[in-house]
């Protein structure tokens, strides 16, 4: 796929809480900032060719906003109270040749192609107090939300109740689709939930909170779904060793298999997964890095100690959020060091980075290529560099520039390309 342009958006400054953004051409030169948002905890790209080129963000403000990629300029935004924390966002696009007129109403503002719709899918956690039989308690219910991407319009919500409090995850796969409607995957509450995305309609639940090891609490830290299968991985950590993998078949929620493993050295913070069926925990010293593979349900560590594999580096060990292809990032000091994990689990050191700020998750870009930027820092001055992740010798952007120190740090980047 040819590319015309990388843009580098939303470089966060934490002291004003602005987004900036940056196109591959004019890097040197801010294109615009917006800091009427507050701190962007997460950003999802809309560039297709047809229709505006947009960006939807989450704050830790509570608020979303839909954002003109070429100006900066507010489309719409939604605020939210203190006690409604937004969990997750992602955009659905598809195409509806039936029911027109529920699609008109959604996309009233496309007259010429009311047959294709978008969605921004919106998942918050609220907390409800209920009196039954004279006892108080708390059960918590996520609501999964779908607005209309053009006007911000709410579409509909779901309730998702479940029987134990859990992280929410959100996943909108490109290629699932039940009767010609994309199919949203949302797990929340011990519950995994598919979900029709043109009204919100439940296609099947299943039921993870009993299904772990002599009762651990199982905390689900990653959906899975390989492009072109009909099976998807829910992994996670039972109590503080024991790592799970499910098999579900998405078409009707069936549980093909449960597997289980423990690991002696117990885990500590959450997996970072670097393919579809890999993924790396630190254990429970933060000495040690772990590889866990879990092809078809079949589990098996790695581990090698970071010592070893970073010879010239000491401290305590920080392994990053970022979604990195084939790769994970692990912070020491100053320090961000990348470990390769190759096809058979084992873990490499690549190279280390000093002063990095920032990491973005991994961007495919053409077959069998992705990319992913960092941020460095250096006084006033920062430094950006985009990475192919399979040729780390070779970078496909690198340059400097200037920003006024009072307005703070960098604080995340995220990258984009289109057409």
């Amino acid at each position: 796929m040819a590319i015309r342009a990388f843009l580098l958006l939303l470089i966060l400054f934490s002291s004003f809480y602005s987004s900036f953004s940056l196109y591959e051409d004019q890097v040197g030169l801010v294109d615009w900032h917006q800091q009427y948002i507050g701190k962007v905890k997460n950003a999802v790209f809309q560039t297709q060719k047809a229709g505006r080129k947009r960006v939807v963000v989450s704050t830790e403000e509570n608020v979303i906003a839909s954002l003109d990629l070429c100006h900066g300029e507010i489309f719409w935004r939604h605020a939210f109270g203190d006690n409604d924390t937004i969990d997750a966002i992602d955009i659905s696009m598809g195409k509806r040749t039936s029911l027109l007129r529920l699609c008109f109403i959604i996309f009233f503002s496309y007259y010429e192609k009311i047959d294709n719709w978008d969605l921004l899918i919106l998942l918050r956690v609220v907390v409800l107090l209920e009196k039954i039989w004279e006892r108080c308690y708390y059960p918590i219910i996520s609501i999964l939300r779908a607005w209309n991407l053009p006007d911000g319009q709410m579409v509909w919500d779901s309730f998702l109740r479940g029987s134990k409090p859990s992280r929410s995850l959100l996943s909108t796969p490109k290629n699932l689709k039940a009767d010609k409607d994309n199919v949203i995957l949302v797990y929340g509450n011990g519950y995994l939930h598919s979900l029709s995305s043109i009204d919100g309609d439940f296609l099947w639940t299943k039921d993870l909170s009993h299904e772990g090891f002599d009762n651990f609490c199982i905390d689900i830290q990653h959906l899975i779904n390989p492009e072109g299968s009909d099976t998807m991985y829910a992994i996670g950590v039972g109590g503080l060793a024991q790592f799970e993998a499910y098999i579900i078949n998405v078409r009707n929620g069936e549980l093909l298999k449960h597997s289980s493993m423990a690991f002696p050295g117990g885990f500590s913070g959450d997996m970072s997964l670097v393919a579809s069926d890999k993924a790396v925990v630190l254990d429970s010293s933060g000495s040690i890095l772990v590889s866990i593979s879990f092809t078809e349900g079949e589990i098996k560590f790695q581990q090698v100690d970071i010592a070893n594999l970073l010879q010239h580096i000491s401290g305590s060990a920080v392994l990053l959020a970022s979604k990195l292809a084939g790769m994970v990032a692990v912070k020491i000091g100053k320090s961000l060091s990348f470990i390769k994990v190759t096809n058979e689990g084992k873990l490499e050191a690549v190279d280390t980075v000093s002063r990095v700020e920032a990491v973005s998750d991994s961007l495919p870009f053409s077959e069998g290529q992705s990319a992913f930027g960092l941020i460095q820092h250096d006084g006033s001055k920062i430094h950006l560099t985009i990475k192919t992740d399979n040729d780390w010798k070779s970078h496909l952007l690198e340059e400097d520039f200037e920003v006024d120190q009072h307005r703070g740090l960098v604080h995340k980047v995220f990258i984009n390309n289109y057409i």
